[in-house]
């Protein structure tokens, strides 16, 4: 393996590899205990035998603990759908109205008023001939992706990568 990237002889060799080979950083479909929905996921710590999970858009309090093997945790957007990627204008979100997000952290429901196009990402190092990247680096492949919400009565830009903002139905029924 080479920069997450592997041989496809040795995806073969092992179809539950992608779990081996998760490393801090890494974005994973989650399943929270909690309410038994399906969330985008950061991995936050791991070693040899587990990963532990930050759930987007919910407080560190939420972080979980999985085994590697746990069917709790899937490649992302398995059970997440790549909403980050199609966001539109006037679509609703849920944005966080606090920088740090806490077990009492206000959301509101708001609409995108403007979307700044993002300069698509150079950071992730050029695959091997015959190499399958397992995990995202990223949850959106373009850096610098912005939406602008309206915060009452003035306007604020929101990155699209974010943990601040979800889909709608995240903290509110839809």
């Amino acid at each position: 393996m080479d920069g997450g990237y592997v041989q496809v002889s040795e995806l073969r060799a092992s179809t539950s590899m992608w779990r081996q080979v998760l490393q801090v950083g890494d974005y994973v479909d989650g399943r929270m205990a909690l309410n038994k929905k399906w969330f985008e996921c950061k991995v936050v710590e791991c070693d040899a035998d587990s990963v532990t999970l930050h759930f987007m858009g919910w407080a560190k309090t939420f972080n979980s603990s999985f085994a590697r093997t746990s069917p709790y945790i899937q490649k992302l957007h398995t059970n997440v759908p790549s909403w980050r990627s199609k966001l539109k204008l006037s679509q609703e979100v849920e944005v966080a109205s606090s920088l740090t997000i806490t077990p009492t952290t206000e959301w509101k429901l708001l609409p995108i008023t403007g979307i700044r196009a993002a300069v698509p990402s150079t950071k992730e190092p050029a695959p091997l001939p015959g190499a399958i990247r397992f995990n995202p680096i990223s949850l959106h492949d373009d850096i610098g992706t912005a939406m602008e919400v309206q915060f009452g009565r003035s306007k604020k830009w929101v990155s699209a990568i974010t943990d601040k903002i979800c889909l709608r139905g995240t903290h509110f029924c839809s």
